[in-house]
């Protein structure tokens, strides 16, 4: 640096001082749905650069981790859980000097968002009411429910309801 070179041209004492390496990795989301992927961004700063990688993963509670990457320079590494429970994910870097700073962080996965909604009824007559039961599983969070209707041969829906938590609608077509 220009600091050190002036420090020695002028027989002044230079130390080079280096912070330790500092461990900024995230996830792109703390929470999925099951068979989604969440993105490891790998980080660092400080230290001594160029830096490694290594990210690792486990079901919160257990003791086994497993290698999602060894340490490689990549720093974009994607995990697709296969159990809608949540995870710890830890991120290891190690810098070109040989010092290594880890990460943990959780990712909650739930089950994904499934409509089981039903009809009262399969079949009515011209004017009768039939019953739209509206139920979801998975997913976060409270549900809400949009009811739209339409003839089989037509191509344009109608909104008999927009979004709302009630989950019984009545519908005369």
């Amino acid at each position: 640096s220009y600091v050190e070179t002036y420090a020695k041209n002028n027989d002044i004492p230079f130390t080079a001082i280096t912070f330790p390496v500092s461990n900024i990795s995230a996830l792109s989301s703390a929470t999925i749905a099951l068979g989604d992927s969440v993105t490891v961004k790998c980080d660092a700063e400080e230290g001594t650069a160029p830096y490694t990688y290594a990210v690792y993963y486990r079901k919160v509670g257990t003791t086994k981790w497993t290698t999602a990457q060894g340490y490689k320079t990549n720093a974009t590494v994607d995990i697709t859980p296969k159990a809608a429970v949540d995870y710890e994910i830890r991120v290891t870097v190690k810098d070109a000097d040989g010092k290594i700073v880890r990460k943990d962080m959780t990712l909650k996965v739930n089950k994904a968002l499934k409509n089981t909604s039903k009809l009262g009824s399969d079949t009515i007559k011209l004017g009768e009411k039939v019953k739209v039961r509206c139920f979801a599983t998975g997913g976060i969070g409270d549900y809400q429910y949009a009811v739209y209707y339409k003839k089989s041969t037509s191509e344009k829906w109608t909104k008999l309801r927009g979004y709302g938590t009630s989950n019984i609608i009545m519908l005369t077509p």
